[in-house]
């Protein structure tokens, strides 16, 4: 089976090609370590990435729903966000809830950490569930932040993704993780 296995191509040098407030888009030549082809690939570095599920002592889970700018589309996703850097993702879970929702609930624990698209980004998505979530607080959003949260049973929740109403991606995934967590695999 080793020799069936493919090899780690060697970064040979890179290059900014854009630098924005969020990610940073490099242009890295690999050379092929056996045959040495070589080829330029582009990349996307980023923070890390929290997304949070959060379950009120009624099993009611809070989704936010929020205009998104890369589909010009309204979005009912999980709290969530960019973690910031060196910042825990249990902390940052936590800060996303309270900041986009007002609630806060029991310490948090990471479902899972998967690579969003390892073929062209650097960072990690955090699944994190936080239950017990009660509203103390008022939303503390950033400036170009619209957020509004709601509550949806499980079996609802469930419906919109089969029915294309939650249709990020990310968040979708996020919440089938938890509903795997919750019922079994």
């Amino acid at each position: 089976m080793e020799g069936d296995m493919p090899s780690r191509w060697k970064l040979q040098g890179q290059a900014l090609v854009l630098d924005c407030p969020i990610f940073q888009v490099y242009a890295k030549q690999f050379e092929h370590p056996i045959d040495h082809r070589h080829g330029t690939f582009y990349t996307i570095e980023a923070n890390d990435w929290v997304q949070v599920i959060a379950v009120t002592p009624e099993q009611q889970l809070i989704l936010v729903k929020q205009f998104r700018f890369g589909t010009q589309e309204f979005s009912l996703e999980p709290p969530g966000g960019i973690m910031d850097t060196g910042e825990d993702p249990l902390h940052a879970a936590a800060r996303e809830l309270r900041e986009e929702t007002g609630y806060v609930g029991h310490p948090g624990r990471e479902l899972l950490s998967l690579s969003p698209n390892p073929a062209m980004m650097n960072n990690r998505l955090h699944i994190v569930l936080i239950e017990q979530c009660r509203r103390i607080d008022t939303q503390h959003l950033d400036p170009n932040e619209e957020i509004t949260d709601t509550l949806v049973s499980p079996e609802d929740c469930r419906r919109y993704i089969a029915e294309g109403q939650i249709n990020h991606g990310i968040a979708a995934l996020s919440l089938l993780v938890y509903f795997f967590e919750k019922n079994g695999f």
